[in-house]
């Protein structure tokens, strides 16, 4: 930080500096002054290049209300459904047969099996059919998820919103594969930060979000620990 002096210029040394009462001394013109609004100024605006719009993602503005939503929809979930379609037609027939003959245990042994297949079946409908909203108005910013029920619904009042930012998050699985997820996350003005939306699939789905949101509720936005910086 340099601080320069309100009557002639001259750069002040850090030795004519009282940081406690925030006065400087200028030895150029012997001048007396404050520089506490040099020591509160905000960060600067952290300027970003605007995100396209994603894959798979629609936006409606309406002025007083925007509206982000995509499809979850994956080529993928559409096989593991159809591998269902034997899965439970084998159950089926397994329980005909065990009951028909009076073998209990059998038949509540596949319920293991059952649950497996149930289990499958919501992630699968879950990719196929789910679609994820963002609302956001004057007076809250509400996430919902749908038809299928999923975690990631919340709302939260727009007003209590003081910074938006995105932070990737590192996996790893088996055989060492690794892999990243982007998060939306909302600093609010008590301090607090909470999670908008988990789990994107790339950085460009995150910052479109945060950027579209951070425009139409007017949050300047500042650099912020731990952030995504593109």
């Amino acid at each position: 930080m340099h601080i320069t002096c309100h009557s002639c210029g001259q750069t002040i040394p850090a030795a004519n500096l009282d940081v406690p009462t925030a006065i400087a001394k200028c030895d150029g013109c012997n001048a007396l002054f404050s520089f506490r609004d040099a020591l509160e100024t905000p960060p600067a605006p952290l300027q970003r290049e605007l995100v396209g719009l994603p894959e798979r993602f629609a936006v409606e503005d309406h002025g007083g209300a925007l509206s982000i939503s995509w499809s979850w929809r994956k080529s993928g979930s559409i096989v593991i459904l159809l591998f269902l379609v034997p899965w439970f037609l084998i159950l089926i027939a397994w329980n005909w047969i065990a009951l028909s003959q009076g073998a209990w245990q059998l038949s509540f042994f596949s319920l293991f099996h059952v649950a497996a297949g149930v289990f499958v079946a919501v992630v699968g409908l879950r990719q196929w059919f789910n679609t994820t909203v963002i609302t956001v108005d004057r007076t809250r910013l509400k996430v919902a998820v749908g038809p299928v029920p999923a975690p990631g619904r919340m709302e939260v009042p727009s007003s209590s919103l003081d910074q938006l930012f995105c932070v990737a998050r590192e996996h790893s699985g088996k055989n060492g594969r690794r892999w990243k997820t982007y998060n939306v996350v909302a600093k609010t003005k008590d301090g607090r930060e909470q999670t908008i939306i988990a789990n994107l699939e790339t950085d460009r789905q995150a910052l479109f979000i945060e950027q579209k949101l951070e425009r139409h509720l007017s949050i300047e936005n500042r650099p912020m620990p731990g952030e995504l910086i593109r």
